[in-house]
């Protein structure tokens, strides 16, 4: 259920479980972790944790779903009125993203941090499917090559660059300010993809 529906009573007890969660899981590994633990860590009871969650993988799922809906939103709402690859363009993307994961930095370092495949997995499968989106509905005014494969090879790539710069930017106390890296990101990216238009990118050349 979308914690946009609930009253704000159990919008708050699913914040505190899930940010006991998190903080759990800076310090051990997530196997060792309990109900009991989570409850305590928020200090509510298990009842109130059954009255949401069947268990601690409901928790840890639902706490995914709702990080990458509520991205996945803000991505949706950004209207770009000209081309996608122009600098001003990229850069409003990238700072929507980057500014909601620093409000998100526990749960974002933890997750990359950690290694979690399903996490990572579905992160990069919703960038990789905006990204695409975007490009695919400009694609007159972009240019950028119309082979899906080398399309998606590019998708692949960006996706896995700003996952691994996101991961390092935590891990190093965000010591770039989020406006800062978009500006960085967006000039690596605008670049990257205009190398893929017709005329910089020979058929067969490869």
């Amino acid at each position: 259920m979308s914690t946009k529906k609930m009253d704000p009573r159990a919008r708050r007890s699913r914040r505190m479980l899930r940010d006991a969660m998190i903080e759990l899981l800076t310090e051990r590994e997530y196997e060792t972790i309990s109900v009991s633990d989570i409850t305590e860590r928020a200090d509510l009871n298990r009842a109130t944790f059954y009255l949401h969650y069947t268990d601690k993988q409901d928790l840890f799922q639902e706490s995914i779903n709702d990080v990458l809906s509520e991205i996945a939103e803000r991505f949706q709402n950004i209207t770009l009125e000209t081309n996608l690859l122009d600098d001003s363009n990229v850069e409003l993307l990238l700072l929507n993203m980057f500014e909601f994961i620093a409000q998100n930095a526990n749960f974002y370092k933890v997750m990359l941090s950690k290694g979690d495949v399903q996490f990572t997995n579905q992160w990069q499968d919703l960038f990789r499917e905006k990204l695409k989106r975007r490009v695919s509905s400009q694609q007159p005014k972009t240019k950028i090559t119309d082979d899906p494969i080398l399309i998606d090879l590019l998708l692949i790539f960006t996706s896995s660059a700003c996952t691994g710069a996101i991961k390092w930017w935590l891990e190093n106390d965000m010591k770039f300010t989020p406006q800062y890296l978009s500006k960085v990101f967006s000039r690596l990216v605008t670049f990257g993809y205009k190398g893929f238009q017709p005329n910089e990118l020979g058929k067969g050349n490869l």
